[in-house]
């Protein structure tokens, strides 16, 4: 059982970098969504460690491809709302 929702455990060691462990609710969330955190946290970190003078806005969190599905193919999609 998880002591929070999400939880990042990370740690650097010299020989091998940075590795670590999440634990999270199973009830919250699926194992596919945290798989897709870590994958966009490993990215932020590398952007990060490849330049250090980078400005927070400039760091890419989605990946051309999935720039390129929001912004194009799932662009304009609508969905009828209901009032409440």
């Amino acid at each position: 059982s998880a002591k929070f929702d999400l939880e990042f455990l990370l740690r650097s060691d010299d020989s091998r970098g940075l590795h670590g462990v999440v634990v999270f609710a199973e009830d919250v969330f699926d194992r596919a969504t945290v798989e897709r955190m870590v994958t966009v946290l490993g990215g932020v970190l590398r952007q990060a460690v490849d330049d250090p003078e980078a400005h927070i806005g400039d760091v890419e969190v989605l990946s051309a491809a999935e720039r390129g599905l929001i912004l194009g193919l799932w662009a304009g999609t609508t969905a009828d709302i209901a009032e409440t």
